[in-house]
């Protein structure tokens, strides 16, 4: 049990901003979990200035991980992190009971705040407004998707929901953002083209795929917006994002399996996924190496050494 003196949501709010640093569940090529590998990802984002780590349903792989693994996962991560960072623990697509239940251990293990994963429902305002008050009483929460207004209405007055990863369209996001924003703090959840959108709108802090490999990236662009040099934060997304970007359709898991290439090839983690999902073959690597270099994204290696 943590002996970390427990932050409030105002303090959560706060500490909330710029990059956001989103662990990708590597695997060894038998199925188990790269531990070393998330050990990495968690030093390389701290270094890179990340002041977030953050499992998620999606990017951690709930998935195909038993409960008991995402367990170990966020008790790895929060101790790991050893309070150098805010930590935020997610729960899967879970009954009521289940995440109440996780919500109680996340306490214990010393997590700061929970993303409630609502999706299943997503079209029973009632439902979701409940589901997050109920794991509220237990802990800061952190809503996520893209829940309809008449459900984030019945959770404006919760105290302890305090931010809200926003996972809808561009135009539910600039709504919400101008609704919502002075009450919570929203994170963009994807691309840095998509935070150079509401940023304007006040979301100051974002997902950054780059946190796990090339932490500058990311950092400099918020500087650059920080500064408000859009034309730097938009050069950044059109010279480096969307040339990565566009080489996911050479890869047939998409981004997650060209993610854990990335992460190989940087000397991160290993770069397997748990099927069904698929694993970049030793030739998917080759071809991205080529394709980083041309990008100019292998001009800075991460410093971390894997252990």
């Amino acid at each position: 049990m943590t002996t970390r003196a427990r932050k409030s949501p105002d303090e959560i709010k706060n500490l909330l901003k710029g990059p956001v640093t989103s662990i990708p569940t590597p695997f060894l090529s038998n199925g188990d979990i790269d531990w070393n590998g998330v050990g990495n990802i968690i030093e390389i984002g701290i270094g890179g200035g990340s002041g977030v780590i953050l499992l998620t349903a999606g990017d951690s792989q709930y998935f195909c991980l038993s409960e008991d693994e995402i367990a170990q996962l966020t008790q790895f991560t929060i101790e790991r992190t050893a309070g150098r960072a805010l930590t935020i623990a997610a729960t899967g697509a879970w009954p009521t009971q289940q995440a109440e239940a996780f919500a109680h251990r996340c306490i214990e293990w010393g997590a700061d705040a929970l993303m409630s994963v609502t999706t299943f429902h997503g079209s029973d305002p009632e439902g979701v407004a409940a589901h997050n008050a109920a794991i509220g009483k237990i802990i800061p929460v952190m809503l996520v998707g893209y829940p309809s207004h008449r459900a984030l209405d019945m959770l404006i007055d919760e105290p302890n929901i305090c931010c809200f990863k926003e996972d809808g369209d561009t135009a539910y996001a600039v709504e919400t953002l101008q609704k919502y924003g002075h009450h919570w703090k929203i994170m963009t959840g994807g691309t840095l083209w998509r935070h150079l959108l509401e940023w304007p709108f006040g979301c100051t802090t974002f997902m950054d795929w780059s946190t796990s490999f090339a932490p500058h990236i990311g950092s400099e662009f918020h500087q650059a917006l920080c500064r408000n040099d859009i034309a730097e934060a938009r050069r950044i997304t059109v010279e480096i994002e969307r040339p990565l970007w566009d080489l996911q359709p050479n890869f047939r898991g998409g981004w997650q399996t060209m993610w854990r290439a990335i992460l190989e090839l940087y000397g991160v983690s290993a770069r397997y996924l748990r099927s069904p999902q698929l694993s970049a073959t030793k030739e998917d690597v080759e071809f991205l190496r080529a394709s980083l270099d041309q990008i100019g994204l292998l001009s800075v290696k991460a410093t971390h050494t894997p252990t």
